[in-house]
């Protein structure tokens, strides 16, 4: 891949992120946040696991683009859900800032180990497991406890 075309598909990425700001906040604010929050991940995983068709053909730069869009969701459909739900809206803030993060360390990581044990598909299989990893939360249901309200209990 070339320097332009690594480039052009990190400039979808962003634009996406941008382009669904509006469009997921309408959609929360219609249907729920909780029913965004799983059709974003359910989306997530599987552009995610079409990743792999990005290396030839010209689906790379609308696959990205949406890529990036339902994964910068995922940021917002956070901070509007935790801040709703809890009045220490610093504390919400700074506990969503500690995940990213922390996945700032360990995505690199698990990536580049992915990616060394299956070259192919070990990078969309890592984000595949990390968006269904976000989703399980979401299906369990049950009670509401967000992390703001453990840490003071």
């Amino acid at each position: 891949m070339t320097a332009a075309a690594a480039a052009a598909l990190a400039s979808a990425a962003g634009f996406g992120n941008l382009a669904t700001q509006y469009p997921i906040g309408v959609a929360m604010d219609k249907i729920g946040n909780r029913r965004v929050a799983i059709f974003v991940c359910v989306i997530c995983a599987m552009l995610a696991a079409l990743l792999p068709l990005t290396v030839t053909g010209s689906i790379a730069l609308p696959l990205v683009f949406l890529f990036g869009g339902m994964t910068g969701a995922l940021y917002t459909i956070a901070i509007v859900e935790g801040t709703a739900a809890n009045n220490d809206t610093n504390g919400v803030v700074a506990v969503i800032a500690l995940a990213y993060t922390l996945g700032g360390f360990a995505g690199p990581v698990i990536g580049s180990l992915a990616v060394t044990l299956y070259p192919t598909i070990g990078l969309p299989c890592a984000l595949a497991a990390g968006c269904i990893a976000t989703l399980a939360p979401l299906l369990r249901g049950g009670a509401r406890r967000n992390a703001v309200t453990a840490v003071h209990d």
